[in-house]
C-alpha cells in the first residue's frame, strides 16, 4: 500500500542540472516572471526569450521559442528553494514564479546536463560546439565540420571546453561545460 504523499516524498527527481561558472555574469535585474503553461516543469540552465511588462510591471520571460532568437540563461538560485532532503534534480521553475535570467555574452561558462548529442556524434569532446534546440529544450552537441542543420543560423551558439564535470558526478547526471561564442 502506498499514499501520495510517500510517493511525493520517496521519488528522486529527474530535471536537468547546471552551475554558472563565470562570477562575472549579468543577471537581468529584478528578474522576471515565468510565462509557460500550468503543467510546465522549465529546467534551469535552460534558454527562454525575454517577453513584455505585466500589469504589475514585472518583465516576463518564457521557454525560448525559436532558435534564431537570442536567449537568456535561467538560472535560478536553487539553494533559496530547496527543501530539506531535496537536491538539484529535484528543482524546476514554474508558471507565474520569479526567476533569475543571465545574459549570453561572449566567453560566460556555464555547466549542463540538459545535452543530446547530434547525429553521428558518439561522445562529447572538448572543441565539440553546440546550439539550444527549442523542441527538445537541450543543447545539441555537434563535431564543428558537421554541426546540426539549425547550428548555422542559431543566435546561440557554445563552445565544449569540459566534458564530465564534477559537479555532474554529485548527481549521477554527465554535464558538459559550455563557453558562449
Amino acid at each position: 500500500m502506498s499514499t501520495r504523499l510517500y510517493k511525493a516524498i520517496s521519488v528522486r527527481g529527474n530535471h536537468e542540472i547546471g552551475n554558472l561558472n563565470t562570477i562575472w555574469a549579468k543577471h537581468i535585474v529584478n528578474g522576471a516572471k515565468l510565462v509557460c503553461e500550468d503543467k510546465d516543469e522549465i529546467d534551469n540552465f535552460t534558454l527562454v526569450e525575454l517577453g513584455e511588462y505585466d500589469e504589475e510591471g514585472n518583465l516576463t520571460c518564457k521557454p525560448l521559442s525559436d532558435h534564431k532568437k537570442k536567449g537568456y540563461l535561467l538560472t535560478t538560485v536553487e539553494e533559496e528553494q530547496l527543501m530539506e532532503g531535496e537536491t538539484y534534480v529535484d528543482f524546476f521553475n514554474a508558471k507565474d514564479e520569479m526567476v533569475r535570467l543571465t545574459r549570453l555574452e561572449t566567453g560566460v561558462r556555464f555547466e549542463t546536463s540538459a545535452i543530446e548529442l547530434n547525429a553521428g556524434v558518439k561522445e562529447v569532446k572538448q572543441g565539440m560546439v553546440a546550439h539550444f534546440d527549442t523542441a527538445k529544450k537541450k543543447y545539441i552537441i555537434s563535431n564543428p565540420s558537421s554541426a546540426h542543420a539549425n547550428y548555422a543560423e542559431s543566435a546561440n551558439k557554445f563552445n565544449i571546453v569540459s566534458v564530465n564535470t564534477d559537479f555532474g558526478f554529485a548527481f549521477d547526471k554527465q554535464t558538459v561545460r559550455l563557453e558562449c561564442q
